[in-house]
């Protein structure tokens, strides 16, 4: 996905604690606006994602018994969402 979408900058985590940071530059490591955050954030809960947004974090704290299923369908959400926000525009 990072190599995909250009507004995510360094991807981190933890076990299965994914933590993605959200920018507008990858060089400056500028944040993205809370709004857009809060945008992504609402378009993955409408798809079913249950996520956490912490400006400029996107974090992902699946539940302990999450299937390999479970996991590419939550990959496939966010990447679909992350394609709908760039195709707007605005987010940087």
């Amino acid at each position: 996905l990072q190599e995909r979408h250009e507004m995510i900058g360094h991807v981190d985590g933890k076990g299965l604690l994914i933590g993605v940071e959200l920018v507008k530059d990858r060089k400056t490591k500028e944040p993205l606006d809370k709004k857009v955050c809060v945008r992504i954030f609402q378009e993955c809960l409408k798809r079913g994602l249950i996520s956490m947004v912490y400006n400029p974090h996107f974090r992902i704290n699946p539940a302990l018994s999450f299937a390999r299923e479970e996991a590419e369908t939550s990959l496939g959400i966010l990447d679909e969402v992350l394609g709908l926000v760039a195709r707007e525009g605005g987010w940087r």
